[in-house]
Parts: C-alpha cells; structure tokens; sequence
C-alpha cells in the first residue's frame, strides 16, 4: 500500500505509537518471516521496474481493481503530475 501511495502522488504522514518490542511478542515463525519478507521484496522490484519504465505492474494501475461495495470516492493526489486514484469506502 505504501508503495502505490508514493507512485500516486500521496503524502505519508506518521502516527507514532509507542511499543515495546521483545522476543516473546514474536507471534510468526520464520517461516512466516520469510514470507513476509518475500513480499516485500517482490513489491519493491515491481516498484523500482514500474518507476523506471521497464515493467508495469497491475497494482500501479490508476484504472486497476477497487473495492466494488459502497459508493465510489476520486481523490487527487498532492504532488503534480500524480494520478488520481478511485477509493471505495467501507461503511
């Protein structure tokens, strides 16, 4: 999500949440890590091919999939030359 917000033009703002982090807490495996991790990779290089023009990814799409149940929202993103995007609210 984060990378179709900066491919679209969206300013990322943050919400610190104060947490505390230790080996307990880990609730996946390493299996699941990897996975994860794999994931991330993969979305990165879609991204970096998407950025440079070699490749076009569907998750970049402006016209791609949305959500279909409630009413369709066009928003406009900040920065020039960005694309606006279809958002569907969940109500």
């Amino acid at each position: 999500m984060l990378a179709q917000c900066v491919h679209f033009g969206y300013n990322i703002g943050e919400v610190s949440c104060p947490t505390k982090y230790f080996e307990e807490a880990s609730s996946i495996d390493f299996r699941q890590k990897r996975a994860v991790w794999a994931g991330v990779i993969g979305t990165t290089l879609r991204f970096a091919l998407q950025r440079a023009g070699i490749a076009h990814s569907a998750i970049f799409n402006p016209e791609g999939k949305t959500l279909e149940n409630g009413s369709e929202v066009l928003l406009r993103p900040r920065r020039p030359g960005g694309h606006a995007a279809k958002l569907i609210p969940i109500i």
